[in-house]
């Protein structure tokens, strides 16, 4: 009961993806964001997008993430607080990963930066994008 979907509009929300993959990346950011958001806050979904590309927010509600931390999060077995691992768990790989499909997709996975809360931003394609095989 923690997570709300919101959506910007009406318009045909299809997308040429490996369901899969792309689920993982939803998994992987809806887990973060239950991990490390507040309790009180709710996690907020929300969809948006153009004639270009389909744009997802997961949006927490926490602290946020300082500039100089944004890229740092998404290489891979780095965590912003490597001393929370104990207490919360995780290798530090699952955006490094989430990235990685979402740019095998033709898209990508961002840092909004939308302070105080922390937004994570998945944009894929309208158009499937040609890619090599994993």
């Amino acid at each position: 009961d923690r997570v709300e979907l919101a959506s910007g509009d009406d318009a045909e929300r299809v997308v040429v993806v490996d369901p899969n993959r792309v689920a993982n990346i939803l998994a992987e950011l809806l887990t973060n964001a239950a991990k490390y958001g507040p309790d009180e806050q709710p996690i907020v979904v929300r969809y948006d997008g153009d004639e270009v590309v389909h744009r997802i927010d997961v949006i927490d509600g926490g602290p946020g993430i300082p500039p100089e931390d944004h890229e740092a999060i998404f290489q891979r077995f780095t965590q912003r607080d490597p001393t929370s691992t104990r207490e919360r768990g995780g290798t530090g790989i699952g955006l490094a990963l989430a990235r990685g499909v979402a740019r095998w997709h033709g898209g990508d996975l961002e840092i909004v930066v939308d302070a105080p809360t922390t937004t994570f931003r998945l944009t894929l394609p309208r158009s499937p994008a040609p890619r090599d095989e994993v």
